[in-house]
């Protein structure tokens, strides 16, 4: 299998499975039902009972709580294994992995005492802190 294909069905499940780490209502976000309906589809590759069969086995999996890198590993295999019986589909597979990496994110931070953050999903952020006696 071309090294490229293996290096897509890898970037895909990690970005697949992080986004459903990271949001905070897994499954029940947009971004977690776009990850399992278009995954669903490319491996039901359109056929409405194997897309919808496709779609409960990979909720079941994503909901059962497995370790997320164990999670990974089993979506790189059957990416691979799909991607190498049907590598046009590369562009639909990409398309979905950069669709779900742009969609906007929630992201949760707690700071305790006179800890400081700075948080930003996307875009070039810069800051500067200084001790708390140093403020003005």
């Amino acid at each position: 299998m071309d090294a490229e294909l293996v290096k897509l069905a890898e970037s895909a499940s990690q970005t697949f499975v992080t986004t459903l780490a990271a949001s905070a209502g897994g499954l029940a976000t947009t971004a977690g039902r776009t990850v399992l309906s278009g995954l669903a589809r490319l491996l039901g590759r359109g056929d409405p009972a194997r897309v919808a069969a496709e779609e409960s086995a990979l909720e079941a999996a994503a909901s059962t709580g497995t370790d997320p890198a164990v999670l990974a590993a089993r979506w790189q295999g059957r990416l691979e294994a799909l991607l190498a019986d049907h590598p046009e589909l590369a562009g639909e597979l990409t398309a979905l992995a950069d669709s779900v990496r742009s969609a906007p994110g929630s992201q949760t931070a707690i700071a305790y005492d006179n800890a400081q953050q700075a948080n930003q999903h996307q875009g070039i952020q810069h800051n500067t802190f200084r001790a708390a006696d140093d403020r003005d």
